[in-house]
């Protein structure tokens, strides 16, 4: 993407970043990026309806159905610095068990979330 080459780990931080230079690259540019960062953020006032990607990650991995922006940062966290091997023990029968591959993807869908919640859609880390 844009002339940088990427490469896959279990750091948090890193995968965080990472989803920020995307969306800084992607910045409007819709038919070169095709990513939901390339999107402006819709305005919103009050209630937030988040389609089904959020409720299959979310319901996985976070013990609440309504957690805040934090929770989902500390979790997000957690699972990104759980081995693999540990997250399909604990979550390969539940998580998309037809699909290996899912898993693997556990720390980039728990991380694009929170920089969709919090960075692109500016949602305080204090909101459910």
């Amino acid at each position: 993407l844009g002339g940088v080459e990427y490469a896959g780990s279990s750091d948090f931080a890193g995968c965080l970043d990472l989803q920020r230079k995307i969306s800084e690259y992607c910045h409007y540019k819709l038919d070169e990026c095709k990513a939901m960062a390339s999107i402006p953020p819709p305005e919103h006032h009050g209630l937030f309806l988040a389609f089904s990607y959020f409720w299959d990650v979310l319901t996985e991995f976070m013990p609440s159905l309504t957690p805040t922006v934090a929770e989902i940062a500390k979790r997000a966290e957690e699972v990104c610095s759980t081995d693999h091997v540990t997250l399909k023990a604990k979550h390969g029968e539940s998580y998309e068990p037809k699909n290996a591959e899912f898993l693997k993807r556990a720390c980039h869908d728990m991380s694009y979330i929170l920089f969709l919640l919090g960075d692109h859609l500016a949602f305080p880390y204090d909101v459910q």
